[in-house]
């Protein structure tokens, strides 16, 4: 991947977080009616060109399985969300308590619930997955081969820059092609902060360099 394809690749990525019960309701009030979610939710500002493709369940195709850099033995949710040509792509790591606690509530749901916020805007959207999605006790055993602790930032930023490759994932739907792609990382908050760093770091570069 050359300095062009890297930093293509770097704008596509999004820091999330996931939000508790008492976040939840606090965005919920934003929509009229108000919106009563008890849950736990991912929360991630997105561009709005994305929000616009993923609003509405009408045609809307989604996944969610679970996969490990190469060599490494951290495992991550991965959730691809995907309207005509546009994927939304969710990299959850399984070693962060945060995403325990929103996997178990998603899954006695039976669906994968998200807040997407289109950048400098604020309003919000309510996304939900339903379908595909693991049964808690298959949740639990995941969660029994898989320990609480840090996650590798090597293995996050191989997947990451790998997701954040529009070709990288096929399409959920047959003969549509994948033309646009955002993804999203949910992890330990050091490394968050670290990887919401690079990024910056990386667009800023680019920044500078289209100066010169």
């Amino acid at each position: 991947m050359d300095f062009v394809d890297e930093i293509d690749a770097v704008s596509r990525v999004r820091v999330g977080e996931v939000l508790g019960p008492e976040a939840v309701r606090a965005q919920g009030a934003q929509f009229l009616p108000p919106l009563e979610m008890e849950c736990f939710s991912l929360g991630v500002s997105v561009p709005n060109w994305l929000v616009c493709a993923l609003e509405g369940n009408a045609g809307r195709l989604t996944q969610f399985g679970v996969i490990r850099a190469n060599g490494s033995s951290d495992l991550f949710g991965f959730c691809v969300a995907q309207s005509k040509g546009t994927q939304l792509r969710v990299l959850m790591s399984l070693h962060a308590a945060d995403v325990r606690k929103y996997l178990q509530d998603c899954s006695h749901r039976g669906r994968l619930h998200m807040l997407l916020t289109p950048e400098n805007t604020s309003q919000v959207l309510a996304l939900e997955m339903p379908g595909r999605f693991s049964s808690p006790a298959l949740l639990a055993k995941i969660f029994e081969d898989c320990p609480l602790g840090k996650t590798s930032a090597e293995a996050v930023t191989e997947l990451t820059r790998l997701i954040a490759d529009v070709n990288a994932v096929p399409s959920l739907f047959e003969g549509v092609q994948v033309t646009d792609a955002i993804a999203v990382v949910i992890a330990d908050v050091d490394l968050l902060r670290a990887l919401r760093a690079l990024r910056d770091a990386a667009l800023g570069q680019a920044g500078s360099s289209a100066c010169h």
